[in-house]
């Protein structure tokens, strides 16, 4: 067994410690985080307390399971970036009468979700079953 410096062992466990606190906010269990990546829970365990090195590919399929940038794991949270641009979309959308359910995901998790991703896929729908894309297009300076 290879000894660890205490540099790496402190990144393995803020690392770590950002993974579980990610997976608490998403309420999904360890199990389901394992399944996601394709790993067992018991190595979503040894990630979470800093036991094993989280490998960079590993965490980039954390970061999509946890539906957040990879730069969270490293203590760099855009989520207050990506709530403004929520609330502005969320704007736009009530502008162009998009159905109050999807108004209320995006208020409510437009931090967690990728903007291009919500931006996309909100666009192609609203209560009448109506592409507003080209509206939100058109729409989107006059938020700025």
């Amino acid at each position: 067994m290879s000894r660890k410096s205490p540099d790496v062992k402190a990144e393995n466990a803020f690392i770590g410690a950002r993974i579980k606190a990610r997976r608490g906010e998403m309420r999904m269990s360890q199990k389901d985080l394992g399944a996601a990546i394709s790993v067992t829970f018991q190595q979503v365990q040894k990630y979470e307390s800093g036991q094993d090195r989280t490998p960079s590919m590993r965490l980039i399929q954390i970061a999509e399971a946890l539906r957040c940038d990879i730069g969270y794991f490293f203590g760099i949270d855009n989520r207050a970036r990506k709530g403004l641009i929520a609330a502005q979309l969320v704007i736009v959308l009530e502008s162009l009468g998009a159905h109050p359910d999807v108004v209320a995901i995006v208020g409510g998790y437009g931090d967690t979700l990728d903007d291009a991703e919500v931006a996309s896929q909100l666009a192609e729908y609203n209560a009448n079953g109506s592409v507003i894309k080209d509206d939100l297009v058109a729409n989107r300076n006059k938020v700025n």
